[in-house]
């Protein structure tokens, strides 16, 4: 059974994942309607798995903050997967990246580290992506994760 912060992540992801969707077909107001999608994913995860408070503010400070610095997150994701076009990187897997390299880069290192943010996008990717995306994404987080400086990569 899965954690109340593995249920974050996978309505994370779907948020995400569905407001790149929503940015390809609505280009005139892209960020219109950020807060009403992520209600609606919650909503509907609700529905079948209890979601509390607690983990209702993570989703939505990690949803929000990865929207804040997309580009640099994306930017990271391409240094570190340069064979990759990030416009052909399927669309849940790059995803599930922006949120990996989130957590190792920005997120609170005591409260996450990134190793643990990695096991999670794995999981993520085992579930929702496709055969080879655990590799990928394992790949490409363990490259941030060695090669940039953060507090993960710190000895106590």
């Amino acid at each position: 059974m899965f954690s109340q912060r593995h249920l974050a992540r996978e309505i994370i992801l779907q948020a995400l994942f569905a407001k790149d969707f929503v940015r390809r077909i609505c280009v005139e107001q892209p960020d219109a309607s950020d807060e009403e999608l992520l209600a609606d994913i919650i909503q509907e995860k609700k529905k079948f798995k209890t979601v509390n408070q607690q983990n209702l503010d993570f989703i939505r400070k990690i949803f929000n903050n990865i929207d804040s610095c997309l580009e640099e997150i994306d930017s990271k994701i391409q240094m570190y997967a340069p064979s990759f076009p990030l416009d052909k990187i399927s669309k849940v897997d790059m995803n599930i990246l922006r949120l990996g390299t989130y957590e190792i880069l920005y997120g609170d290192c005591q409260e996450v580290p990134a190793v643990v943010a990695i096991n999670e996008a794995i999981e993520l990717a085992k579930t929702f992506g496709n055969e080879s995306s655990p590799k990928f994404v394992n790949a490409v987080l363990n490259a941030i994760m060695n090669k940039e400086k953060s507090c993960q990569n710190d000895n106590p």
